[in-house]
């Protein structure tokens, strides 16, 4: 356990400082030999004056972190695989993993953030989280072919607020015919994802079981890209949020006598740019009485089940503000803890 005053050193990078701030449970600020106060995880520092390593420690430590490599482009050298060599080529690509302590249930400790590089190609990267209004850069560097780098550490609070994941990349070989074109990909993450045991899978390229996004694939959606956020505000406008003739996607039913309905706006909209807070509200809303009618006039729908986060609960408020008032005759209650979490509400229809 660090405390205030402590020396540490850095193990993803050179040099060390002294701790200045504890800033969280597993957060602190080092104050470097430079005089900089530096925003930093406990996972990525060591005490300075116990510089000796267990030997279980050291295979912890070597796992998860990465070594600078003296890359030549003029002569290829072969270097031991972070990815085990029988799943090398399982599925090569650039992926975003989430790997629990336990993937059994997930929420149960910490969850360490990886940039998977399963392919030949050596790779620039720079990491950062979108806010809303910037991004602020967390982490950049090197990578060699089948190689894995630790990003960061999340705990089970900051699940329901995650920002947006950026990457930029740019992969290249030691000789081509031609220049790879570098990329941008955001990775937007519905939190209900981590309630889910099966959204953590096998792959080969963990020994445990991991959620994985694929950053090269799909990394534009041409149709809504060349849709501005103007002309989305526009259609919103116009149609009055009848979106009848476009139903969403994500709201699938999950059995013919539960129907399962997400809330929030990223599954919603693939485009949000130039709605205010109170029109996504608006539409939210819309979406939830349509579901509430249409599970209604089924006959069939027992039980619906509408997700809503977190966040500052206004989403939720409302939501049950509108139950209240408008669906007297129907009782509703907290979804399912061990796969919503505190985020969505259930409301029976027929018992």
């Amino acid at each position: 356990m660090f405390k205030i005053g402590d020396k540490v050193k850095f193990l993803n990078e050179v040099g060390g400082g002294t701790i200045t701030k504890i800033t969280g449970s597993d957060s602190v600020c080092v104050e470097s030999e430079d005089g900089f106060e530096i925003p930093v995880s406990t996972a990525d520092i060591i005490s300075a004056e116990n510089n000796t390593v267990s030997s279980s420690e050291e295979s912890h430590v070597s796992a998860r972190t990465y070594e600078k490599q003296d890359w030549s482009l003029h002569k290829e050298e072969k270097r031991e695989s972070d990815i085990p060599a029988s799943s090398k080529k399982t599925e090569s690509g650039f992926f975003f993993g989430f790997l629990p302590e336990d993937s059994k249930n997930p929420l149960s400790g910490r969850i360490e953030v990886y940039l998977i590089n399963n392919s030949d190609f050596y790779l620039l990267y720079q990491f950062s989280h979108f806010n809303g209004k910037e991004y602020v850069s967390q982490k950049y560097g090197e990578m060699h072919p089948d190689s894995k780098v630790l990003l960061e550490t999340i705990s089970r609070v900051e699940i329901n607020e995650l920002p947006d994941y950026c990457f930029q990349i740019v992969y290249f070989k030691n000789s081509e015919s031609s220049m790879n074109t570098p990329f941008n990909q955001v990775v937007k993450i519905n939190p209900v994802k981590f309630y889910k045991s099966g959204s953590f899978v096998d792959s080969g390229l963990f020994n445990e079981k991991a959620m994985l996004f694929d950053l090269k694939k799909n990394t534009f959606s041409e149709a809504i890209d060349e849709l501005s956020g103007k002309e989305v505000k526009k259609v919103l406008r116009e149609k009055d949020f009848a979106f009848d003739s476009a139903p969403v996607e994500n709201n699938n039913t999950v059995s013919p006598e539960i129907m399962e309905v997400d809330l929030h706006m990223k599954e919603l909209l693939d485009n949000m740019a130039g709605l205010s807070a109170k029109e996504m509200l608006e539409y939210q809303m819309k979406v939830f009485k349509d579901k509430m009618e249409e599970a209604i006039a089924s006959r069939k729908v027992k039980k619906i089940i509408f997700i809503h986060g977190l966040g500052n609960g206004v989403l939720k408020q409302k939501v049950r503000y509108e139950l209240t008032a408008k669906y007297k005759k129907y009782y509703f209650q907290d979804a399912s803890f061990r796969e919503y979490g505190y985020g969505a509400t259930m409301v029976i229809l027929k018992r």
